[in-house]
């Protein structure tokens, strides 16, 4: 039963970003499973750090990951001087003190 909770609500997630896919509102190249799993990943961890004592309220949270996929959290200067993501992702690296592998 809960599988089939599980898959129901991955088909449904599914749906929802191909036919925003379709709609040209992601990005061509955009991996939809990948993408699928990233934002259930990150929805799914809420309840272990969320606190209704803490800063933000449930409502700005919302508000903030919903900006962050749509705009994503880096400066659009940046990524014109990176010509790919796996250089983007080096220079975080490097910039935090760490080499890349």
């Amino acid at each position: 039963a809960i599988l089939e909770q599980r898959d129901s609500f991955d088909r449904l997630w599914h749906g929802l970003l191909l036919d925003a896919a379709e709609a040209r509102m992601i990005r061509r190249d955009a991996d939809l499973r990948l993408l699928r799993l990233f934002i259930l990943g990150a929805i799914n961890w809420v309840p272990q750090w969320y606190s209704t004592t803490g800063p933000m309220r449930a409502e700005a949270i919302c508000e903030e990951f919903a900006d962050l996929f749509a705009r994503g959290a880096v400066d659009p200067h940046h990524i014109e001087a990176w010509s790919s993501p796996r250089q983007a992702a080096d220079a975080m690296i490097c910039q935090n003190g760490r080499t890349p592998p």
